[in-house]
C-alpha cells in the first residue's frame, strides 16, 4: 500500500459516541489486543506423547529408515512431521544430553538436522561435545504405541549390522509435544525442552496469523472508541439500575471480517438490563431476565433495525417513555444514548443476521452469550475483562470452552481480550463491580 489510510472514526461516528445527556464524549481508552487460543491450540500446547529415540551411524540412516517401514505399520496414520527425524547429540535439548550420553557425535560445519528443511533458529550450535570415531545421529523412531518395545529390540537385534556393533542399540523412550506448534516461539521453547521442533508458518488449530494480524492493523486505530463507549453505555445503565456494569458495542466496518477496510459505523449499544423491570425496587432477583444480557439486547437490537429495514420503514421508533413490564425480549432503546444511536439509518441494507459485525464488550460473554454471538454470525468480538467462572470464550483459563473457534461448531470468527495501557491485571479496569460469578 502507497499511501496511509484514515482509519479511525469519522466525525458521524465521533458524534455516535457522544452520550446524551452526560454532557461529555467518550475519550478513547488505549490498550493492546491479545488474540485469545482456541481450545485446540491449548491442548497443542500441553499434549505430549511418547516415542521411542536410538542412536545409529550416519551411514546406516536410510538403510534404517527402510527397514522401520517394513517393520512398524501404521507410521503413516500418526502425524508428527513437525518433529525432526534426525538430530545431531550437540542440537537436542540439554535434558536429554545429559540422559543419553557420555561419549557423542563430532562436530563439524553441516546442517545440524538431516533433511531438506532450513534450519530453525533454535538449534543454534550449542558447545562443541567430544565426538566417538563413527559419526552418528540420533534418530526418532515412531510414537511408542505403535509397537512394543519388546517387539522393536528384536528387530533392531536381527539387522545388527546396520549399527557396527554386535549388540542392540539402547532405546530411549522420550516425551514430545502430540500437536504441531503454532508460532516460532513455542517450537523454539520446544526444541529445548523435548525435541528439536519445526514451525511450519501456519496454525492448525486456529486462525491463520496473517488473518490475525490483517484484522489488527484495521482494528487497532478506532477499538479503543469502541472500549471506552462500551464502558460508557454499561455505566448508564447501572446508574439507572437496569443490571450490573456490562456495555456492549456492535460496529459494522464494510468488507469480510479478512478484507474489511472501509469506515466503521456504530449500528447498535446496549446495555445490561436484566433488572429493568425491578429498576427502583429494593427487591432485585440474582440473575434475572436473561435475555436483557447486553450482548443479546444488542443483537436483538440489530435484528429490529434490519426488520425495519426490509420494512421500509425510515425512522426506527421512538424512546420508550414507559418500560414495558412484560416484554421478555427487551429488543428495543431503553437509554437515550441507545435511541441515538439505534435511531441512525446506518446499517447495511439487504445483510443477513450479524454476519461480519464486530462486537465490542467490557466483560467475556458468558456461554449463552458467546453462543448467540457465534449463531449471529459476527466475524470479530473484544471483551475487556475475562469471567473465569461464567465466560464462554476464553480456552486458556476458567471454564476453557474457547467457543469462538471450535470445529464441531458450524461458525468461527476472530476473538481478542483487550488489555489497557498500563493495566496489568487484563480487563481490570473494566470490572466495575461486576463479581466473578455474573454471567455477562
Amino acid at each position: 500500500m502507497n499511501e496511509e489510510v484514515d482509519r479511525s472514526p469519522g466525525e458521524d461516528a465521533l458524534q455516535n459516541i457522544t452520550p446524551i445527556g452526560s454532557g461529555s464524549v467518550v475519550t478513547s481508552k488505549h490498550g493492546r489486543l491479545v488474540p485469545l487460543k482456541t481450545k485446540a491450540e491449548c491442548r497443542a500446547g500441553s499434549e505430549t506423547i511418547d516415542v521411542y529415540v536410538i542412536e545409529i551411524p550416519i551411514k546406516s540412516a536410510n538403510g534404517l529408515l527402510n527397514l522401520l517401514k517394513d517393520a512398524i505399520p501404521g507410521q503413516d496414520t500418526v502425524d508428527i512431521l513437525h518433529l525432526r527425524r534426525f538430530a545431531k547429540a550437540d542440537f537436542l535439548p540439554p535434558g536429554l544430553q545429559k540422559r543419553f550420553f557420555t561419549t557423542h557425535d563430532p562436530l563439524d560445519s553441516s546442517d545440524a538436522i538431516i533433511n531438506d528443511e532450513v534450519q530453525h533458529p533454535s538449534l543454534q550450535r550449542r558447545d562443541p561435545i567430544p565426538a566417538p570415531s563413527t559419526p552418528k545421529l540420533h534418530l526418532l523412531i515412531c510414537p511408542a504405541f505403535l509397537i512394543h518395545l519388546e517387539d522393536l529390540s528384536a528387530v533392531f537385534a536381527k539387522h545388527s549390522q546396520l549399527f557396527g556393533s554386535a549388540a542392540p542399540p539402547a532405546i530411549h523412550v522420550v516425551p514430545v509435544p502430540a500437536l504441531a506448534p503454532t508460532s516460532a516461539e513455542q517450537a523454539e521453547i520446544w526444541s529445548r525442552t523435548y525435541w528439536p521442533t519445526v514451525y511450519k508458518r501456519s496454525n492448525p488449530f486456529g486462525p491463520h496469523p496473517s488473518i490475525l494480524s490483517h484484522a489488527e492493523t484495521y482494528m487497532l486505530s478506532d477499538v479503543g472508541y469502541w472500549m471506552a463507549l462500551a464502558g460508557s453505555v454499561a455505566r448508564d445503565a447501572k446508574e439507572r439500575g437496569y443490571g450490573p456494569s456490562v456495555g456492549c458495542v456492535i460496529v459494522e466496518r464494510g468488507g469480510s471480517a479478512e478484507t474489511a477496510s472501509a469506515k466503521p459505523e456504530v449500528v447498535v449499544v446496549a446495555g445490561d438490563a436484566r433488572n429493568c423491570e425491578h429498576a427502583g425496587s429494593a427487591e432485585v432477583p440474582a440473575e434475572g431476565n436473561p435475555m436483557g444480557h447486553a450482548v443479546m439486547r444488542a443483537i436483538s437490537l440489530v435484528a429490529q433495525k434490519r426488520s425495519l429495514q426490509s420494512n421500509g420503514t425510515s425512522s426506527p421508533h421512538q424512546l420508550s417513555p414507559a418500560l414495558p413490564k412484560k416484554d421478555v425480549s427487551l429488543d428495543f432503546p431503553l437509554t437515550p444514548l441507545e435511541q441515538n444511536i439505534f435511531g441512525q439509518d446506518n446499517l447495511q441494507h439487504n445483510g443477513y443476521l450479524c454476519l461480519d459485525l464486530e462486537i465490542y464488550v467490557t466483560h467475556e460473554p458468558c456461554v449463552m452469550c458467546s453462543m448467540a454471538i457465534l449463531h449471529s454470525r459476527f466475524g470479530r468480538c473484544v471483551f475487556g475483562k475475562r469471567m473465569c467462572r461464567t465466560g464462554g470464550l476464553t480456552a486458556d483459563d476458567g471454564l476453557s470452552y474457547g467457543m469462538f473457534w471450535r470445529p464441531e461448531l458450524n461458525w468461527k470468527f476472530l476473538c481478542w481480550e483487550w488489555v489497557g495501557e498500563g493495566v496489568e491485571d487484563k480487563g481490570s479496569e473494566m470490572t466495575d463491580g461486576v463479581g466473578e460469578d455474573v454471567h455477562c
